[in-house]
């Protein structure tokens, strides 16, 4: 039964995962791409609406565990409002980004843009059997695992995703157009 289940996951994976993936790709390629842009600032703008809401009721539970003394539960809603305003920073960045795109990708190709993409994560970042250490939180177990097909990480720990191109402007502080020339 279980070499079953493995055998169908596998297959799913190697067969229904690509096709539907190059699906998508071939959906976005021939969406208007200033559709795409405010279709994604909209997007964008719920979810920082979300996320803020989020921040104002761990807030309201923060007063609430204050006045009852309660210091555990004081902490974990602080802990989680610290994460949801790196979350409304990271969205903040992303919609200026779709803003001022134009600007940072003058001179820059989407061929430049392709080539930083697959320049190969294990030229960033030390790998041992597919997985590191994450930069972006003190890890001493290695949580970030390599995607090699799509060549982009995952952690596990902080539970984000990056291609080259945004690793390279979180870890190092640089801009797009930055990242581009550093991995072209």
């Amino acid at each position: 039964m279980i070499d079953a289940i493995i055998e169908a996951k596998e297959s799913f994976d190697c067969e229904v995962m690509p096709k539907t993936r190059a699906a998508i790709k071939e959906l976005i390629a021939e969406t208007d791409k200033d559709f795409q842009k405010q279709s994604r600032l909209v997007y964008l703008k719920d979810r920082m609406t979300d996320t803020l809401c989020e921040v104002w009721e761990f807030l309201d539970h923060y007063d609430d565990d204050k006045r009852r003394e309660k210091m555990l539960e004081m902490l974990l809603d602080g802990e989680k409002v610290i994460e949801l305003i790196k979350e409304v920073s990271k969205i903040q960045g992303e919609i200026l980004a779709l803003r001022n795109g134009d600007k940072e990708r003058r001179g820059i190709s989407e061929d430049d843009i392709e080539r930083a993409r697959q320049y190969p994560f294990e030229n960033l970042i030390e790998f041992k059997r597919g997985m590191a250490l994450c930069p972006f939180h003190a890890d001493r177990l290695p949580s970030m695992h390599l995607y090699r097909e799509q060549n982009r990480v995952h952690c596990f720990s902080c539970n984000q995703s990056w291609d080259t191109i945004q690793f390279l402007r979180e870890r190092d502080g640089l801009t797009f157009r930055e990242a581009i020339k550093t991995l072209c």
